[in-house]
């Protein structure tokens, strides 16, 4: 029986299996694990449309194979068609309704279409039936995240924590769940251990820059904006919290270039009008303090 194990099987040669597997269904069409198997190997290289169109021909010729439909699901998802793979993880669940690894791919099915209710309630699911399902812990926690209930996303992300401490995702979501707390030294550790982790992902240099900033730490916040700067010269967002991080410590003319490089990459960025105009006003340069004032009015009336 052929197994759908295209990474592994061919080396992490994605092309060589579906070569091998494209071969074998030439060989015997009626073979639903073949064209399991290469619709794997399609979603591992990102091609989403051919890998649905042969996990659909699997469960067509296996229609009591969940995993068949559950990689439907997943490969339509990924295509962008959230609802017709939440159609493919129903059938999924009602072939196999105690696995909690389907439970966890319709509650991220959910959270995608906005459903926290319904998300949570398959992650809940899914962790009765595994309790040390990490992700499901973490995908409820940013469920919760979403719904503004911060200590029970935060209960989350630390049982994910618990279970495995090399969590990326748990740090910078628990990190965020604190911030929004206002619990800054809580916030700001989790996104500096989520830094360690992946020192060449700006996430976490982005939101630590915030709270930094938001705790009278001005070249702290100045620091992490370099790094994200260094990983992505085009963020539009670094450039606007650096220049304000300038305003702190009056280098108005720091703020005033930053700021400039913000608006040159997003014109639509209100802030960015509005703090160069107040860098501009401690310059004593009115006329282009006003000019920026009206110009982030103009884009947004709610900006003072």
């Amino acid at each position: 029986m052929l197994e759908p194990s295209p990474i592994f099987a061919h080396g992490g040669d994605l092309n060589r299996a579906i070569a091998d597997y494209t071969k074998a269904i030439e060989q015997s069409p009626a073979n639903a694990l073949a064209w399991r198997a290469r619709g794997l190997a399609f979603r591992a290289k990102g091609d989403n449309a051919k890998a649905a169109d042969d996990a659909a021909e699997a469960a067509r010729l296996k229609p009591d194979m969940a995993d068949a439909h559950l990689d439907l699901g997943l490969s339509l998802q990924g295509a962008g068609d959230a609802s017709q793979a939440l159609a493919e993880f129903d059938k999924a669940i009602e072939l196999n309704p105690r696995d909690a690894h389907l439970l966890k791919a319709r509650g991220d099915g959910y959270l995608a279409l906005g459903d926290a209710e319904r998300a949570i309630a398959d992650f809940s699911s899914a962790i009765d039936l595994d309790a040390k399902m990490i992700t499901a812990y973490i995908d409820r926690g940013a469920a919760y995240l979403g719904k503004s209930d911060w200590d029970l996303a935060i209960a989350d992300f630390s049982r994910a924590i618990a279970l495995d401490a090399n969590q990326y995702a748990a740090y910078l979501d628990r990190g965020q769940a604190f911030g929004a707390k206002r619990e800054r030294e809580q916030a700001i550790a989790d996104f500096t251990h989520a830094i360690r982790m992946r020192p060449e992902a700006p996430a976490a240099y982005r939101q630590r820059a915030f709270w930094r900033q938001a705790s009278g730490d001005s070249q702290g916040a100045i620091d992490d904006y370099n790094h994200v700067i260094k990983l992505d010269p085009r963020d539009a967002e670094a450039f606007r919290g650096r220049g304000y991080a300038y305003l702190s410590p009056h280098e108005n003319d720091a703020a005033i270039a930053d700021l400039t490089a913000a608006i040159a990459l997003n014109p639509n960025d209100a802030l960015a009008y509005r703090f160069r105009g107040s860098a501009y006003a401690a310059k004593r340069d009115l006329r282009r303090a006003d000019l920026d004032d009206a110009a982030a009015l103009r884009l947004n009336p709610k900006v003072r």
